[in-house]
């Protein structure tokens, strides 16, 4: 196999650390996959399919998170220490909270991945995209950050299963929270 190589846009990280942090990605996801796949007969995603999949996810990122759109830290990647996270807690990961981590899509046994934050990916935690969407709408509402009128549906009924209301309702977002910087900012 050849090297994986990063995408022209993506200098913050050498090519050597790319492609290490692609193939421990790849067997981490591997080994997710059999754990869930232990009472199942179907088979292991192959590690070549992995690395591929977290390719096509890397550069459809653009190098930004999925859920928020913020610039990520792939400069990050290489001085993560999982063990020291482990022992320094909250702080030590707060200093990490725009290094880049891949998020398995809900339900997805093989390679269904988006790049996020690593924020973004322990706030989001067993939500489906819908749920978790929902759940930041009433976050914002009952901080009084938006008001729930403008919420279709209500900020207490929401159809997270509809389509166009979570397209109404990341376009709300977007514009409220735009809305509350230039508010902060002036």
């Amino acid at each position: 196999m050849t090297d994986t190589l990063p995408p022209p846009w993506l200098t913050d990280v050498d090519h050597t650390t790319y492609g290490w942090w692609v193939k421990v990605q790849a067997r981490r996801l591997q080994t997710r996959q059999r754990r869930q796949l232990k009472d199942r007969s179907m088979g292991l995603t192959p590690l070549p399919q992995w690395r591929e999949a977290i390719q096509e996810a890397v550069i459809r990122s653009g190098g930004v998170d999925h859920w928020t759109g913020e610039a990520l830290r792939w400069d990050l990647l290489q001085h993560y220490d999982g063990r020291q996270a482990s022992r320094s807690g909250r702080e030590y990961r707060r200093r990490f909270a725009l290094m880049p981590v891949l998020d398995q899509q809900q339900g997805a046994l093989g390679p269904a991945l988006v790049v996020c934050s690593l924020r973004s990916h322990g706030i989001r935690g067993d939500l489906t995209r819908d749920e978790w969407m929902a759940h930041s709408w009433q976050v914002l509402v009952h901080q009084g950050l938006l008001e729930a009128e403008s919420c279709p549906g209500g900020a207490s009924d929401l159809p997270a299963d509809h389509p166009e209301f979570l397209k109404r309702l990341s376009q709300r977002m977007s514009f409220h929270f735009l809305r509350a910087r230039h508010r902060s900012a002036v």
